[in-house]
């Protein structure tokens, strides 16, 4: 993929992402996931970011309600397994600030893993 492109989903997963771990006996599993309310235009804006990355899946519409956005249908990519999540990450890495929250968020769950291993 080109780095405008890769760029472009580094900046929505910095602003609209989400990196967590499920922690299941002694074990760690990443996830990635980012997330979009709204109609066609918030579909569209992950079908993008999942070209862009060459991973994942745009799951949606979920009904949702926010006391500030209203009652708007929510669109997901969620990336759950280890190599979708570091694969995706290896790419955004160089566009990333390197003090990036997520980028840190990422880097500790990595050594959790290690450590669980």
């Amino acid at each position: 993929m080109c780095d405008t492109e890769l760029a472009w989903a580094a900046g929505l997963f910095e602003g609209e992402g989400t990196i967590t771990a499920k922690r299941q006996r002694g074990r760690v599993y990443l996830r990635l996931a980012v997330t979009q309310n709204g109609g066609d235009e918030a579909r569209e804006i992950l079908r993008r970011f999942v070209r862009a990355v060459e991973w994942g899946a745009v799951l949606g519409p979920y009904d949702y309600s926010h006391k500030s956005l209203g009652k708007k249908p929510r669109w997901v990519v969620a990336i759950q397994s280890d190599e979708g999540v570091r694969g995706v990450m290896k790419q955004l890495r160089p566009f990333l600030s390197p003090y990036s929250p997520k980028l840190a968020k990422y880097e500790a769950l990595i050594q959790e893993k290690k450590e669980a291993a």
